[in-house]
């Protein structure tokens, strides 16, 4: 079964995720901190990761970092209500594959989840730079 990880400290926003994940047959792994993020990806490797920008502990520039320390590979996309030009630079500098401008619109974060999940080692390069939620 493929996996999601999803680290958002917005408690409702991880179980909608979440679900609607799992409703599609995606195993979902949710985390509220940075920390718990980055230790859940070191231990399971989850093929995809949904990362809030504005975390407790560590903000989501410094989860996306370590991540690509554990995995150069890792696909990352980040979420975050600030969708300034300056934000979505950094997150693509440090090589998230994505953005997604809060509110979630969530068929949006499945459709992305599919495509990246379905995505092969060759395409590995492949990004969303950002992604306007409509909602």
């Amino acid at each position: 079964m493929k996996e999601v990880l999803i680290i958002d400290d917005e408690q409702e926003s991880l179980r909608r995720v979440a679900r609607l994940l799992e409703s599609k047959g995606l195993k979902a792994k949710l985390c509220i901190t940075g920390d718990e993020g980055i230790e859940l990806y070191r231990n399971e490797k989850p093929q995809f990761v949904l990362c809030d920008l504005f975390l407790p502990e560590k903000d989501g520039f410094a989860v996306l970092q370590a991540i690509k320390e554990i995995n150069v590979d890792a696909r990352v996309f980040m979420l975050t209500a600030a969708g300034t030009n300056d934000y979505i630079e950094k997150a693509a500098s440090l090589g998230a594959v994505g953005y997604i401008i809060k509110p979630l619109d969530l068929p949006l974060i499945l459709n992305i989840a599919e495509c990246f999940l379905s995505l092969t080692d060759d395409d590995r390069e492949f990004r969303i730079f950002k992604s306007k939620s409509e909602a």
